[in-house]
């Protein structure tokens, strides 16, 4: 009886590895499948954003909370969707802005084929990574051990695919961290405060009366005299020229008009032996 009984135990060997390294790979296929999940979750949780610079912060944990919950089939539609070439990248800015806003939006352009193609891929993942979670059990027979192979090698594959994808969606969120990372480095630049400041000045209301201005009052020469400019600001509008720092913190209406980068100064000699300052519109 003992001879039989270890020749049964010994038979049954290869069968029970068997079994046990296809429990091995599904471990292994929903972890990394749980991996791919993460790198989505980071990429569409990131990748858009939008709103004024004091909202920022809490609009980023919000999208962070909002994607946790998530399945992944809807996190791929997203990631999908969010790489359409179609896709209408239109900024949501407000008309009437009221202080810094900002809108950041990473995609991969791609044409309509290859996003298709992408898109039925994912689509495929997600299929897959649901029937081994949900659908697994009736396509394994675990007292066979052809179909402990068979199953394996599914497995590998699949293990392929994943990993691949994976390693698709590190590249892309590296180059997102390193183009985040150029963004914020250039926010925090003296660069970035004169180029805001320049947007400002150039979409102020004085900006506009000051074109307006050249482009009505401008002599046979294209010029305009800005004292003559000034005094009929201060009778139109009045508060402009008077809250010159409080807007844009310059103490002459010269530093401001630098600063929009639209206009050429020039001093001029009076015939009087004096001079007076003359503007026009920057030409192309």
């Amino acid at each position: 009886m003992d001879g039989i009984s270890n020749q049964a135990t010994i038979n049954e060997q290869p069968l029970e590895e068997a079994k046990n390294e296809v429990l091995r790979k599904i471990g292994r296929n929903m972890l990394i499948f749980q991996q791919m999940e993460q790198y989505l979750k980071v990429l569409v949780s990131t990748s858009n954003i939008s709103g004024y610079g004091s909202e920022l912060k809490a609009k980023q944990a919000s999208q962070i909370e909002s994607v946790q919950t998530q399945t992944m089939g809807q996190l791929v539609g997203q990631y999908i969707e969010n790489n359409n070439p179609e896709k209408n990248n239109k900024s949501d800015e407000p008309d009437d802005l009221k202080d810094v806003y900002v809108s950041i939006s990473f995609s991969i352009e791609t044409n309509e084929e290859a996003h298709n193609q992408q898109k039925k891929f994912m689509a495929s993942l997600v299929e897959e990574r649901n029937n081994l979670v949900h659908h697994f059990l009736p396509t394994f027979n675990p007292t066979s051990i052809n179909s402990c192979v068979d199953v394996q090698k599914r497995l590998d594959t699949q293990a392929d695919k994943v990993r691949r994808t994976i390693t698709r969606l590190k590249a892309t969120l590296a180059a997102f961290n390193k183009a985040r990372k150029t963004f914020a480095d250039f926010s925090q630049s003296q660069e970035c405060t004169d180029y805001f400041e320049m947007i400002f000045a150039q979409q102020s209301s004085l900006a506009n009366i000051l074109t307006d201005l050249a482009e009505t009052h401008a002599g046979n020469n294209g010029w305009v005299v800005l004292h003559k400019a000034v005094s009929i600001i201060n009778q139109k509008s009045p508060t402009e020229i008077k809250n010159l720092k409080q807007n844009h913190n310059c103490k002459k209406l010269k530093d401001m008009m630098i600063k929009t980068k639209l206009f050429e100064l020039s001093d001029e000699k009076t015939p009087k032996g004096g001079s007076r300052v003359l503007y026009r519109l920057k030409r192309d």
